[in-house]
């Protein structure tokens, strides 16, 4: 079982990561990655597919690593492990969970999980119904549930938006979701009375709340370009929407095509929609609204990963564990490796102890803080870095300080062993020399263009390793100063907290998480910045 878990992390991590530039970006595998619980539970789950052809101890083995996947990957550390956390209550009979699930059912929903609510709060969710073992399957949702672009498509609403030229299947799905949600008669009813009135994220929070809980962070930014990306496709929608007004007004009203319905059909697509593959020989997916699934709340220590494919015989959508829920515990799925600007930007929560959390540090934060010879030296290196919660420095981050503070006898210390080397390897590539007049290592930029990464891998170890003492204190210096700056723009620590209480929490409330979570992975590098100095 050692070397088949081995392989089966190594594919996953390859399959979402692909190829690194550099082989010390490779981690190993022979345990589990502790800065991705994703990667090891998509391991379990490869394996369990497997359960079959596994000799009878390989299975005992791959149970054991199933049943403590929580302590092996640091779930319990974050009060993450479902044993630990509380039972839910279920929703009464009138609800409009229960509804949908009994709409579910009345398709050919085939659960051992049911809606309920969890916490103080009210967190809606799903429990178990009994204890779930690895390789049970929790959910079988039949495809005639899903709501996909065909679905959208096929519609008699969708047969005419196909004969207005230049539509996307994008944009007629939100235009489809925007009149059929309002249509008590339509057979999903039940689903869109089950979903949030308002979804409370990034994209719809109000400006000044926005504005008010994000400053100092990258993530608004983000938001608003966001934001203002949907209302620039809306208004490109307007005339089309404008005409079926006219066309149908026994069917679609004014308040149908109004703004906030368009965005309210956006971001149910954005925080609903699942990946589905519908046929196996076929790698392709499509977006689909999945009702019931879409009550499974996310975790980055889920119960189930990579349910997208369609089991072609029975034409169900199954969700099957790769760890155990207990019963009456709150059942998890993974909506990917996401940071917690991601979750809070399209979900309206965030995970605090998130794994998958990072903090950004921009090529033209570096450029900002350097002579201008250092930021021509930058010309060419990667836009972002990261910092994870694993504390350490990123290696390309550490490549491109260097590389913006270098002197010029650091430099020609540089260019002598990219020319050394490329004798020994006897290769002249201009890809592989110094750009000219600039000092750009060219290798960066064939690295960010995406072109031959091996190679450009292969040239970037200069950069990797410190040049010299002066410049490796120079570009810990230079991050030092860029990470203060970044942790000194945030909200003093504890008001953010103090503001989302007196509000009533809600996205004030998670985006106070956020804050506090940058703040720490800022504080973890400043801290290894500080201490790589000395």
């Amino acid at each position: 079982m050692e070397g088949l878990i081995q392989k089966a992390r190594e594919a996953a991590w390859h399959a979402n990561k692909g190829v690194p530039a550099v082989p010390e970006d490779t981690p190993d595998f022979t345990k589990p990655i502790p800065s991705d619980p994703q990667n090891e539970a998509a391991a379990l789950s490869a394996l369990l597919k497997k359960g079959a052809s596994l000799d009878p101890r390989s299975r005992q083995e791959l149970e054991v690593l199933c049943n403590t996947y929580c302590e092996r990957t640091g779930a319990q550390r974050h009060d993450a492990d479902d044993e630990a956390g509380p039972s839910g209550r279920a929703f009464p009979d009138d609800s409009k969970e229960a509804d949908l699930h009994s709409w579910c059912t009345a398709q050919g929903l085939e659960a051992r999980v049911f809606p309920a609510t969890f916490g103080d709060g009210g967190l809606r969710g799903v429990q178990a119904k009994s204890d779930l073992r690895p390789g049970d399957v929790a959910v079988s949702l039949p495809t005639s549930c899903l709501i996909s672009y065909k679905t959208a498509r096929d519609s008699d609403l969708g047969n005419a938006l196909q004969r207005i030229p230049g539509i996307s299947e994008e944009a007629l799905a939100v235009v489809w979701t925007m009149i059929d949600h309002t249509d008590p008669e339509s057979p999903y009813a039940a689903y869109w009375r089950s979903l949030p009135a308002c979804f409370g994220t990034a994209l719809s929070t109000p400006t000044e709340i926005l504005e008010r809980c994000l400053k100092g962070t990258a993530l608004l930014e983000e938001a608003q370009q966001a934001r203002q990306h949907i209302r620039e496709q809306y208004e490109a929608l307007s005339p089309v929407l404008e005409t079926l007004v006219r066309a149908y007004p026994q069917f679609i009203s004014q308040e149908c095509v109004a703004w906030e319905n368009y965005l309210w059909a956006v971001e149910a697509w954005y925080a609903y929609a699942i990946q589905v593959q519908f046929h196996p020989s076929k790698q392709e997916t499509c977006p689909c609204l999945a009702p019931f699934i879409g009550l499974i709340n996310h975790s980055p220590w889920p119960h189930a990963v990579h349910f997208s494919a369609v089991d072609p015989k029975a034409h169900m959508l199954n969700v099957r564990c790769f760890r155990p829920c207990q019963a009456g515990k709150q059942f998890f799925i993974s909506y990917g490796p996401l940071p917690n600007a991601k979750l809070l930007l399209f979900y309206g929560f965030c995970v605090p102890g998130n794994p998958y959390d990072v903090a950004c540090i921009n090529t033209k934060d570096l450029a900002a803080e350097v002579c201008a010879e250092g930021r021509k030296t930058l010309q060419g290196f990667e836009d972002e870095y990261r910092l994870s919660s694993k504390g350490s420095i990123p290696t390309h981050l550490m490549a491109a300080a260097r590389a913006a503070t270098m002197s010029p006898e650091e430099l020609r210390v540089v260019q002598q062993q990219q020319q050394q080397q490329q004798q020994q390897q006897g290769k002249t590539s201009k890809k592989r020399t110094l750009h000219k007049g600039g000092g750009t290592v060219a290798a960066a930029a064939s690295l960010a263009s995406g072109s031959d990464k091996k190679e450009a891998g292969q040239c970037l170890k200069q950069m990797m390793a410190p040049v010299g003492e002066a410049n490796e204190k120079a570009a810990l210096q230079l991050l030092s100063g860029i990470i203060g700056k970044k942790l000194s723009a945030l909200p003093p620590a504890g008001s953010e907290q103090e503001a989302s209480e007196n509000a009533g929490g809600g996205f004030l409330a998670a985006a106070a998480q956020y804050i506090e979570g940058q703040r720490q992975l800022l504080q973890r590098a400043l801290a290894e910045c500080q201490r790589l100095i000395g």
